[in-house]
């Protein structure tokens, strides 16, 4: 049989030159070719046909006319389009039978940039919903607090107002409770809390002006003995400031207690009297007297531990000595325990 497309002589059911299909007797034997076709695909590789690649511009693949029935492609590969050229082939595949076509993986490009839209629309939601908010909370928020600002500030205000009228409003059932003036020395006074007596406290502007006005350069303050009617006991605080003035200061023998801070910083106080009554000068009683070098402490003083006396302060308020600063004292006394740990020079009196 000769084949339709080459002319070559072959027999069989395709050309043994270019494989294409013969042509067949009858409708019956396609039938049966295509059916036991069909039946040598599935039990068994069919044979390939040779071909002859030096033949030039030779197209392999032809479609069997009678079995686009059944759907089946060329012989070439079972349903394979080949076309050869020289000394190279391609190849085409294409599902005719069922019209499908395959095409390409999903375009990840427009994939991502769809998720990235999706995720910044919800972003901006976000922050549009959140500026709202704040928007109209914000206004509640600010009235709130200047509200309790409001009340915490009338709150304070009424505290501190009721506490202002305690501490300045003057009880009427203990009069004596506050300091009184001596009309004749001009100095504070009250009761004492430690004996029964009084304690000076201070001392008015006239007590000054009177020695401050004075052409006199030296003075004495004698500090009295009894007010009111009262021993004077202790000398709380009466600081001396005369400028230019050399000032003694006299302690009445009444008095048993110096307190602290009572004549510190008194600068131009150049002598003290402490009577032999005294038992107790209190801390820095006498620090910063700098023109006070010279004093006797009697052997009835049993505290006076830095009580001052001998030093004065630098700018840093530190303390510093006194110099040529000496002590009169008793052996074994108060005194003269306070000369040596401070290293100060001193003299033993009887």
């Amino acid at each position: 049989m000769k084949c339709p497309n080459c002319g070559f002589e072959a027999n069989g059911k395709f050309c043994e030159n270019c494989g294409s299909p013969l042509a067949q007797n009858s409708s019956r034997k396609n039938t049966e070719g295509v059916n036991s076709f069909e039946q040598d695909n599935h039990n068994a590789v069919p044979e390939q046909p040779r071909y002859d690649y030096n033949t030039e511009n030779q197209t392999c693949g032809q479609s069997y006319p009678n079995n686009q029935q059944y759907g089946q492609q060329s012989h070439g590969g079972f349903g394979q389009n080949q076309n050869c050229a020289g000394s190279g082939q391609q190849f085409t595949n294409s599902h005719n039978g069922s019209g499908q076509q395959f095409s390409s993986a999903p375009n990840s490009k427009k994939t991502a940039a769809i998720i990235i839209s999706v995720i910044s629309g919800i972003i901006i939601l976000i922050i549009v919903v959140t500026a709202i908010l704040i928007c109209n909370l914000l206004p509640k928020f600010m009235d709130m607090a200047n509200e309790y600002a409001d009340s915490a500030f009338d709150a304070a205000s009424s505290y501190i107002s009721d506490e202002f009228q305690q501490e300045t409003i003057a009880p009427t059932e203990d009069p004596d409770a506050y300091d009184k003036v001596d009309e004749n020395t001009h100095l504070r006074y009250r009761e004492s809390d430690n004996y029964d007596g009084i304690v000076i406290t201070g001392a008015e502007y006239e007590f000054y002006e009177s020695y401050i006005n004075s052409d006199e350069k030296k003075f004495t303050i004698n500090i009295p003995s009894e007010l009111n009617g009262k021993k004077v006991v202790e000398v709380e605080y009466i600081t001396v400031y005369v400028p230019d003035k050399e000032i003694t200061i006299v302690i009445p023998d009444t008095v048993k207690i110096i307190g602290s801070y009572a004549f510190c910083y008194s600068d131009d106080v150049v002598a003290v009297e402490i009577p032999n009554s005294v038992e107790v000068i209190g801390s820095d009683a006498f620090v910063g007297d700098p023109k006070l070098k010279k004093i006797t402490v009697p052997d009835s003083v049993k505290e006076m531990d830095d009580c001052g006396l001998g030093f004065n302060t630098d700018d840093n308020y530190k303390k510093v000595k006194i110099q040529d600063f000496k002590m009169y004292c008793k052996k074994g006394s108060a005194a003269e325990n306070y000369a040596k740990d401070n290293d100060f020079s001193y003299e033993i009196i009887k």
